[in-house]
């Protein structure tokens, strides 16, 4: 998985978790308020809160399902060098790529 997708995932994660923070709060600030136009406003928030945490997961899922495609076509190949040279994953012994005299 490339770095900025990891980067991205996190920081989807993070927002998530920010969020969530935020409704944990105004859900106990709710039901300390004594006015109902305050706590139906509270409601809306916390209602406006969780659609952006599922809009944010479905951009994780995204994300994740992009680096399954970018892994699995990345599966068969073996990793190289700077030199060209590499290992074959399944045997783990080196590929040479450049002629070689006995």
């Amino acid at each position: 998985m490339p770095v900025t997708s990891r980067w991205r995932r996190k920081r989807l994660e993070l927002d998530v978790g920010t969020r969530n923070e935020s409704i944990a709060r105004l859900k106990t600030q709710r039901y300390e308020t004594r006015k109902n136009d305050e706590f139906s406003a509270m409601g809306r928030e916390i209602e406006r809160y969780q659609n952006e945490i599922s809009a944010l997961e479905d951009q994780e899922l995204e994300l994740m399902e992009q680096a399954d495609v970018t892994q699995s076509a990345n599966r068969g190949r073996g990793k190289t060098n700077r030199c060209g040279e590499g290992f074959d994953r399944q045997t783990n012994r080196p590929i040479w790529k450049r002629n070689r005299s006995p």
